[in-house]
């Protein structure tokens, strides 16, 4: 992040529109901050269902055959929708990992009630965190938050 140190003068003088009319240095941070928070806080959509399932799956370290309904759950899909994953799937679990992310992503049941408002990558390090998901957890934090 960076700042400037012209004065409204000096910006009229060169023609430098970093700071506009009553605006100080420490608005134009501001601003920069909100930027950088609207980045992160993005709502994730069903186009991004390959890069979250390749997320969660990165180095195998995602157990989803035992974890997808959990995982379900703390994203804020509720039972029966997980239930009707299961029966619709026929208990293959790759695809009700797929259906569970594609349910979450466009923000079905409670998923905007949830810890990050809705589908984006803070709710899922915070449920991947519930569930002690730590290390696939942190490698998402550190690629995208």
């Amino acid at each position: 992040k960076g700042f400037t140190t012209n004065t409204l003068k000096e910006s009229r003088e060169y023609g430098n529109t970093s700071i506009e009319k009553g605006q100080s240095d420490i608005d134009v941070l501001n601003v920069n901050d909100e930027a950088q928070e609207t980045q992160t806080d993005k709502l994730l959509d069903i186009r991004d269902l390959a890069t979250v399932l390749q997320e969660l799956t990165l180095n195998q370290q995602f157990d989803y055959f035992t974890n997808w309904k959990q995982l379900g759950l703390y994203l804020g899909l509720y039972q029966p929708t997980l239930r009707g994953i299961e029966v619709n799937c026929r208990g293959k679990v790759w695809e009700c990992l797929m259906e569970c992310i594609s349910c979450w992503l466009k923000g079905e049941d409670g998923v905007r009630e949830t810890r990050g408002g809705g589908s984006n990558w803070i709710s899922l390090v915070a449920a991947l965190d519930a569930m002690g998901e730590r290390e696939v957890a942190n490698n998402i934090r550190i690629k995208y938050l």
